[in-house]
């Protein structure tokens, strides 16, 4: 009995001693355990098209076409775009990148502002990974409208097949398949 009433016993002092106030964020100390959610990596990319600005707009809408990205926001000039991510099980969040295009003395100015949830070198090397593929389609895209073979009609078909594998895979709903199908048999 006396064994127990020790063990059970506990001094005043003892919890004080080891636990130890969290201080609120402050300048020296910006990032919190509840502010680590809402930490955001972020890249950025600028470069230019010898393309007017609608031309090069159109050249962006059909590289997050050929991406299969989701488009969240169309503003004239500012694209907002949101990865689809293909694993159910990923180390990364999905990338959400804006796109401007301005008018520029040798065409258009093409902006890539990319942000990603999370810090890391996984979600910063992620995000570069993104936003240069995305880069990469836009400067295929503009080859393609420049040397006129994205309009003949088996860019037409090979897109609709495209579309047709990703409303199949899931990552469209009916309702944005027919969307996309009647813009590219409008546009064609």
């Amino acid at each position: 009995m006396v064994v127990a009433r020790r063990l059970n016993r506990r001094r005043p002092d003892a919890r004080a001693r080891y636990s130890r106030p969290v201080p609120a964020p402050s300048a020296q100390h910006p990032f919190r355990a509840r502010d680590r959610l809402s930490a955001l990596s972020k890249h950025r990319d600028t470069f230019l098209i010898d393309l007017p600005v609608d031309a090069a707009e159109h050249a962006c809408r059909r590289a997050i076409s050929d991406l299969g990205w989701r488009l969240l926001e169309d503003d004239g000039g500012r694209l907002v775009v949101k990865e689809v991510s293909p694993n159910a099980v990923s180390f990364t969040w999905a990338a959400k990148v804006e796109i401007v295009v301005e008018e520029a003395p040798a065409g258009s100015q093409v902006l890539l502002s990319g942000s990603i949830t999370g810090m890391g070198p996984v979600q910063k090397g992620h995000l570069r990974g993104q936003v240069g593929a995305l880069r990469n389609k836009i400067d295929l895209a503009v080859r393609e409208s420049v040397s006129g073979e994205s309009n003949g009609a088996g860019a037409i078909s090979s897109e609709l097949e495209r579309l047709a594998g990703l409303f199949e895979s899931g990552v469209l709903t009916d309702e944005e398949f027919t969307q996309a199908k009647a813009r590219l048999l409008k546009r064609g």
